[in-house]
């Protein structure tokens, strides 16, 4: 139904690329026109390939299956262009519609079309052209919002054409209201325009002109005018064209800065060729110049007096451009007077930079700081003479007052110390190294190779059973004998009395010691007459002797720790005590890992009171060079601190774990129970410092442990820091009634420096 309308417009579209006797638009072939068939619903009955182009419809894809409505960028747009025709005589003329080209949705492109209505009998539809006009209505969109006005001028210097932003400079309504007005009307000064354009026809092009314009409203407006003559192909003059920008701000701001007391500059210039822009007169009068102008394209580095005071601010501006800072403040400099004398001056300095990041110039700020520094030069002189004088004499009355003060406090503190404190101790501690050697013969046995007491108790009243069974065979009868049952009875029920591993151990010795001194008793009173329950009874009275034998070795032990740690804690208060000038340490190479493990061994029986275990280190070698003494009593501290300060609870622990690094050895002191808190950290290790909440449950403490820790820390050249942070489930802030991990962290070096 619609074939002869086709085979019209197949014709037309001929005629509109040009291709026939009959080309209407040969000029615009650069530029091809679209023609298309669509029906009043929209749905495309035939389109030339210029339309499928336009619309980026595939040339494979069959045309009846797109609706014109798709390609609209605004679907209701569609809608107001029917209505638009109904008013118009069904046709529509130059209408710039924004349209999508298919496979490019997000972007539109503009088309102007030419469409009006159709008929074919009853049926009718829409014929119409598109021509792509997506760069020219790019190009006015940018031409409208420059913000510089753009302008040309007729002969007459009259306006005519000109973009929005020349009417906003010049405060006028729109662009209507200048097309045809003289340019003259809106110079501040007639003269000053006369003078723009003879300047203008004389050199033909002007930039950068700077201008004072009037608005509307009779304010000035300070402008910048790059203008042209217009001519055309053949060279005959036709007017002026160029753009307008308005610098009002910025001119306040230069007027501004001619007022400032401070002196300011502004370069411009690559690498370190950068030469004066622009200056204030403050700059030109601290320099001894008459004018800014005298120092206009004059280098800025030939300002400053010295070779050093070029090389600093070279520096500096190389440092902030490299670090990004763009900027430096407080550069104390010595500039230099036209009459060669130098000028201190305090110097901040902005870096300008161009679209590449390169440095394109720089402004800066000077304050005239010559009278100031000059006098902190002199004070500067007289107070190191003082002061020189003054450091001799303070440094021989130092010296004198020193060691009267050492002589007097070292003979007094260390004689009550040795006599009140180590002599004794000494004397407890190798008596109780003594003794624990002495019992170990006796008894034939180690600390480590003693029987559990629970199980020995076993083996006591299997014993005591068989025993008293043996006399009720033999229908012997003894108080003793009654007595010794009774014991032997609450010996087997002990777990049921006591549920405490600790009292219940306690039950266990009281009961053993009455047993044993029973059955020697009662031996001695019926031996006579008991031959054949002799065998028995011996047998019984040894197991007794035995887990007390066990028990009297293990109070030996506790003893012997206890001195041993006691001693050296009061080796390290005797150190502290000590003020006059020590020996250097000695330093040797030793395996760590071997004092180390003595120093846990010795705290074993602490901890195992408070029913805490101590994890040892994994490592069994590491050599490094130490002073034995001082890392032994270092050790004692840490550990014994950290049994004292855990928790005796479920969880509590000891764990030291040591780490190998390049040319050092870290080792870890960790515990779970009180807290370090914030207000100890700069204190922990200060002498005779206790902390916070190191006072609870009445533990005892001298506050000299860590200080004397810090002491041989750091006469080993190695550090020493702490971290104290809740225990895993506990994050209520500031809570330190729950327990804490806290672990001291020791990193010593490996080698020490060979004196």
């Amino acid at each position: 139904m619609y074939r002869k309308i086709i085979k019209r417009l197949m014709r037309y579209q001929k005629a509109l690329n040009g291709e026939g006797p009959n080309s209407i638009f040969h000029s615009m072939q650069d530029n091809p026109i679209g023609t298309y068939l669509v029906k009043s619903t929209g749905e495309f009955v035939w389109c030339s390939d210029e339309c499928r182009e336009i619309l980026g419809i595939p040339a494979y894809a069959s045309i009846q299956k797109w609706n014109i409505q798709e390609f609209y960028y605004d679907p209701n747009h569609r809608r107001e262009l029917l209505e638009k025709m109904a008013k118009n005589g069904q046709k529509l003329t130059k209408e710039i519609i924004a349209m999508r080209r298919h496979g490019s949705e997000k972007t539109p492109i503009y088309v102007e079309d030419y469409c009006r209505i159709v008929r074919q009998g009853s049926d009718r539809g829409y014929f119409g052209t598109l021509q792509d006009v997506t760069k020219s209505v790019s190009y006015h969109k940018l031409f409208d919002e420059l913000s510089a006005g753009v302008f040309r001028l007729g002969k007459q210097g009259e306006f005519l054409m000109l973009n929005p932003a020349i009417p906003k400079i010049l405060g006028e309504p729109a662009t209507e209201d200048l097309t045809g007005r003289l340019f003259l009307d809106f110079w501040f000064v007639a003269g000053d325009y006369v003078q723009f354009i003879e300047q203008l026809q004389k050199e033909n092009e002007l930039v950068h002109y700077d201008a004072k314009l009037q608005r509307r409203d009779k304010q000035p407006v300070h402008v910048t005018i790059t203008a042209k003559v217009w001519r055309d192909g053949n060279d005959n003059f036709l007017g002026y064209e160029g753009t307008i920008t308005d610098i009002t701000t910025e001119h306040k701001i230069v007027r501004t800065f001619e007022n400032f007391s401070t002196g300011y500059f502004e370069t411009q210039g690559h690498n370190q060729a950068h030469h004066i822009k622009f200056c204030n007169s403050s700059f030109a009068k601290m320099l001894g110049y008459d004018a800014p102008e005298n120092l206009h394209g004059h280098p800025i580095l030939d300002c400053f007096y010295s070779e050093a005071g070029r090389q600093a601010v070279t520096a500096q501006v190389q440092r902030i451009y490299e670090q990004k800072e763009k900027s430096f403040c407080k550069l104390l400099v010595q500039m230099s007077r036209k009459d060669g004398t130098p000028l201190w001056v305090q110097l901040d300095c902005v870096l300008h930079l161009d679209k590449r990041e390169q440095i394109m110039g720089y402004e800066g700020m000077l304050v005239n700081v010559d009278d100031y520094q000059k006098a902190q030069i002199e004070l500067a002189r007289q107070r190191k003479l003082i002061e020189q004088n003054q450091t001799e004499l303070d440094h021989k009355q130092e010296e004198l007052d020193q060691n009267k003060i050492k002589v007097d406090t070292t003979l007094k503190d260390m004689d009550k110390f040795i006599h009140k404190f180590i002599a004794p101790m000494m004397n407890v501690d190798s008596t109780a190294q003594q003794l624990m050697h002495m019992l170990h013969i006796r008894f034939k046995m180690e600390p480590k190779e003693k029987t559990l007491p629970d199980r020995q108790a076993n083996a006591v009243v299997n014993s005591l059973t068989k025993l008293i069974s043996e006399f009720k065979l033999a229908n012997i009868q003894s108080p003793s004998l009654v007595e010794l049952e009774t014991k032997k009875n609450q010996l087997a029920s002990r777990k049921r009395l006591y549920r405490d591993p600790s009292l219940c151990d306690l039950w266990i010795r009281e009961i053993n010691m009455d047993i044993y001194e029973l059955m020697t008793s009662l031996i001695r009173k019926i031996e006579p007459i008991v031959q054949d329950q002799h065998p028995i009874m011996e047998d019984t009275l040894r197991v007794s002797e035995k887990l007390l034998n066990g028990y009297i070795l293990e109070l030996m032990l506790r003893i012997r720790d206890n001195t041993h740690t006691t001693n050296l804690l009061i080796e390290s208060l005797r150190r502290y005590y000590y003020s006059g000038e020590e020996r250097p340490l000695q330093f040797n190479s030793h395996n760590i890992m071997v004092i180390l493990q003595k120093i846990i061994a010795s705290f074993t029986e602490m901890a195992r009171q408070k029913s805490l275990k101590i994890l040892p280190p994994e490592q069994n070698t590491i050599y490094i060079d130490i002073s034995v003494p001082h890392v032994e009593s270092m050790f004692s501290n840490l550990i014994h601190n950290a049994i004292k300060y855990s928790y005796k609870r479920q969880g509590g622990y000891v764990r030291i774990s040591t780490h190998e690094m390049k040319g050092e050895v870290k080792f870890i002191f960790e515990n779970y129970g009180v807290a370090i808190t914030p207000e100890d950290k700069d204190k922990l290790f200060e002498y005779g410092y206790r902390g916070k909440l190191s006072y609870d449950h009445n533990r005892t403490g001298s506050g000299i442990g860590l200080a004397d820790v810090d002491q041989t820390v750091r006469k080993h050249n190695g550090r020493i820091y702490f971290h104290s942070n809740p225990a895993p489930g506990n994050t209520t802030e500031g809570d330190y009634s729950v327990p804490f991990v806290t672990k001291i962290i020791v990193i010593l070096p490996k080698k020490q420096e060979k004196k």
